[in-house]
């Protein structure tokens, strides 16, 4: 497959690629949710996903599907997980990270197979809405005292970063992070039954703190990571995340 050129859908220059046989691949568009467990991305993307169908966008001729990282169906899925618990708490965490990079490049690389196989036959486009990204590598590597962050940060850009480990032809067309106030995470956390040593609530007052931290030196396109942090307190909690969901959506709309 060779890059041709750009074409322009959803107002923005988009690379596009012929294969032998003459038939074009258009990259699908990827809007991540980031942050930390017990954030409400998970719930939010799911929501996100179900209202974008509802809606169709104003746009028939787009597919949007989700996907949630570590992807249950790419490679070393179950290997993450049992990685993630307190037997294992001590397991060099450049290791786990490294098999999360392979899971998200296998994963990568369905999404291009399949945006390719959809495009080709029904010209339509593809939409993801994926939980995680190649920013909750560096964020738990770092935090957990591992290397592989530090390249990662001198490169700077998530785009450029995730290309570069994880996918050639999927880019990133936006990053929000997620970040409802500190006592709603830990309250959604206790109502969790995990036994992964992330989940602890030490941990996640740190990793909470580590995604502000990183969302200040990293850049996605070489512009600021969008973070959803709108909150009312005389709102219920329910309340809020409706906010949040729907700030996500108009951001996705502008797009369009």
């Amino acid at each position: 497959m060779k890059f041709v050129g750009n074409i322009k859908y959803f107002h923005k220059e988009t690379d596009y690629y012929e294969d032998e046989d003459g038939s074009i691949f258009v990259d699908p568009k990827v809007f991540i949710l980031e942050g930390v467990d017990g954030c409400g991305k998970t719930t939010m993307t799911d929501t996100i996903v179900k209202t974008l169908k509802e809606e169709e966008i104003d746009n028939t001729d787009i597919e949007i599907n989700s996907l949630c990282l570590p992807d249950k169906n790419s490679y070393g899925y179950s290997f993450i997980r049992s990685l993630l618990t307190d037997e294992y708490k001590n397991y060099p965490t450049d290791i786990l990270q490294s098999l999360n990079i392979i899971n998200q490049l296998d994963a990568f690389n369905k999404i291009e197979s399949k945006s390719s196989k959809i495009y080709k036959q029904d010209d339509v486009y593809s939409m993801y809405i994926v939980d995680r990204s190649i920013l909750s590598t560096i964020v738990y590597n770092k935090l957990n005292g591992g290397t592989l962050y530090k390249e990662m940060e001198k490169m700077g850009d998530l785009d450029i970063i995730s290309k570069y480990y994880c996918s050639t032809q999927v880019s990133i067309d936006e990053l929000f992070l997620i970040l409802p106030p500190l006592h709603v995470v830990l309250k959604h956390a206790k109502e969790r039954s995990s036994n992964e040593y992330n989940d602890k609530e030490e941990s996640i007052k740190s990793i909470y703190k580590m995604y502000i931290e990183e969302s200040k030196i990293l850049t996605i396109n070489q512009s600021p990571i969008t973070v959803i942090d709108i909150w009312d307190g005389t709102l219920t909690d329910s309340e809020n995340y409706t906010n949040m969901i729907n700030e996500v959506i108009d951001h996705i709309k502008k797009f369009e």
